[in-house]
């Protein structure tokens, strides 16, 4: 949202989300944890959560379901994923294999409760940084207003590397598997100039 790095409110992108059909999401602005999340509420009919993503040392990391931290959360991976669960929390390592070494999940000795597997955001990346794959972020922009799903769907990645460390965390107990838009901002197509 606007509240960190995002260009709308909590309330505009509900209602971006309600006119989409989604029936919930998760706001996970960047943060250090300290700030109050907001209670869960539906907003324009659509049930919101409020959640937080820590930058550490292995990656990024989602708090949801956590009151405000004492103390601002951040360093060590380990570290944080310890806190996040002692302070009642439930984390989700984000974009595990986002071509952008900073986003990427990198402790997998890590205990986590979530795995993202899918990410938008990692996906468009991955298909910029593939020269050839350009072409598919072109042809979405002409797909996306008649056929929005079938659209989306193609331009997600797999990663093998990424299956390998699914089933390397998965061996050591229950691992929930999410998926996220990871979206930023509003996509605003300019026409003639304005």
């Amino acid at each position: 949202t606007d509240r960190s790095d995002g260009l709308s409110t909590p309330d505009e992108i509900a209602a971006a989300a309600a006119r989409a059909g989604i029936k919930f999401l998760v706001f996970t602005d960047h943060g250090d944890a300290t700030r109050a999340p907001d209670p869960p509420a539906y907003r324009s009919g659509v049930l919101c959560l409020d959640g937080v993503e820590i930058s550490t040392s292995g990656g990024h990391y989602v708090a949801i379901g956590m009151g405000a931290s004492p103390y601002p959360l951040a360093g060590e991976s380990r570290d944080v994923v310890e806190d996040v669960r002692r302070l009642g929390g439930f984390g989700v390592a984000a974009h595990p294999d986002s071509p952008k070494p900073e986003l990427r999940w990198t402790d997998w000795d890590t205990p986590i409760d979530a795995l993202e597997l899918i990410n938008l955001d990692t996906s468009w990346r991955v298909h910029v940084a593939e020269g050839g794959a350009k072409f598919a972020l072109i042809r979405a922009l002409f797909t996306y207003p008649v056929r929005s799903s079938e659209t989306i769907g193609r331009l997600l990645t797999q990663s093998a590397e990424l299956d390998q460390q699914w089933n390397r965390v998965l061996s050591r107990g229950r691992v929930v598997r999410v998926a996220g838009a990871d979206a930023h901002a509003k996509l605003v197509l300019l026409v003639d100039g304005a």
